[in-house]
């Protein structure tokens, strides 16, 4: 802490920046806990979106439901959604991003760019998912004691553990970003 022109003690702007990204990080992870597949359209329909244009059949839209592929014998519903990896992934972006914050004017927009990275990130994670999943569905993928519910989840686990790493370190070697020593 530092003092400012006799006003007490003042957080710096990481500080600060850190703090309302943990805010919301709480906030997000509240919110997400008990919505519905009509309340994450944010992520949802995106990853549909991208799904129809690379596979056969469309998803479509059934509210309360979810969005469905008859083609595809395939329902995306909340869990589908990866709210928890982008929790994760816009936490650690603000970690990551919490050396460049140096003033409180930045708080806002690099709070924006995290959340925007956690989006395109958890976009980009999911679609590898689901489609690594309907792929499995499609077989009926079993492999020793995981059926193909357990592979999902493994897979899930895997891709989103990757698309964090990789997120971090585009943001550790963005521009401006401090290089820890070698």
């Amino acid at each position: 802490m530092n003092r400012a022109a006799g006003r007490g003690p003042t957080l710096p702007a990481s500080g600060a920046f850190l703090l309302a990204a943990g805010g919301l990080a709480f906030l997000g992870k509240a919110s997400f806990a008990r919505a519905g597949v009509d309340d994450l359209h944010f992520v949802l329909a995106p990853t549909a979106a991208l799904l129809s244009a690379l596979v056969e059949g469309r998803f479509v839209f059934e509210p309360g439901f979810g969005w469905v592929s008859t083609r595809h014998d395939y329902v995306l519903v909340a869990s589908c959604s990866g709210v928890n990896a982008l929790v994760a992934c816009f936490a650690a972006l603000a970690w990551t991003l919490r050396g460049r914050v140096r003033s409180a004017r930045m708080v806002p927009a690099a709070l924006l760019a995290c959340a925007a990275g956690a989006w395109l990130f958890t976009l980009a994670a999911n679609l590898v998912r689901l489609l690594v999943a309907l792929r499995l569905h499609a077989n009926a993928t079993q492999l020793g004691p995981f059926d193909g519910h357990a592979l999902h989840r493994l897979v899930g686990v895997a891709v989103y553990l990757l698309a964090l790493l990789a997120a971090v370190e585009l943001a550790s070697r963005s521009p401006g970003a401090r290089r820890a020593p070698a």
